[in-house]
Parts: structure tokens; sequence; C-alpha cells
């Protein structure tokens, strides 16, 4: 995953070669802050924080792309069915059913 189309002023990375780098940039999930506004299969340079600041922002942004990953692979029904046995545990069904329901709810 990749968040693109970030720009910096000149203030915030560095090239490989030591020059601060001015334009836009993307940030991928494992590799970093990148050359470029999109990630591409082509080989591109990756960039170096300057200040402490720049390298939270893109720790930060790393945590939310691994999040969505992590949120786009676990599958649909496993959500899906935690929230539907938290909902019908705690309903009516419980009272009126008594002992039956307890077991399902434990489901």
């Amino acid at each position: 995953m990749v968040r693109g189309n970030l720009y910096t002023a000149g203030e915030e990375f560095y090239l490989p070669n030591g020059e601060t780098y001015v334009g836009a940039y993307h940030v991928h999930v494992t590799k970093g802050a990148m050359v470029g506004a999109r990630h591409t299969p082509e080989p591109h340079d990756s960039l170096t924080p300057l200040t402490e600041a720049a390298a939270q922002l893109i720790e930060t942004i790393q945590a939310q792309l691994k999040q969505r990953q992590d949120q786009a692979s676990s599958p649909i029904t496993s959500s899906v069915s935690r929230s539907s046995s938290g909902g019908g545990g705690g309903g009516g069904g419980g009272s009126s059913y008594g002992g039956s329901s307890a077991p399902a709810s434990s489901y």
C-alpha cells in the first residue's frame, strides 16, 4: 500500500547523494518515503528524513497504511460474525429463552 501525491518544499528529506529533495513523493508501507508522486515498478530513490518531525510523519503514515493493509486482508465474515454474536447475546433473546441463548452467545 502507498500514500501518494505528497509534496515537500525541501525541508523534510534528502536524497541518497546528500542533496535536499524538493518535489513530489510517496510513502510506501514498507519502504518509507520515496521520490515521485506514485510508486512505480521502475527503480526510484528512497528519501531520508532531515528532521525528527519528518521521520515521525513517515512512521505515522506507514502505521496507517499497515493498519489498512491488515484490515483489507482480514476476512469480512469474521467481523460480521463478531458483531452478530455480540448483538444477539445482548438482545432480548437472552431473557426470553433463558438457558438456550447463553450457549449460542458464547460461540
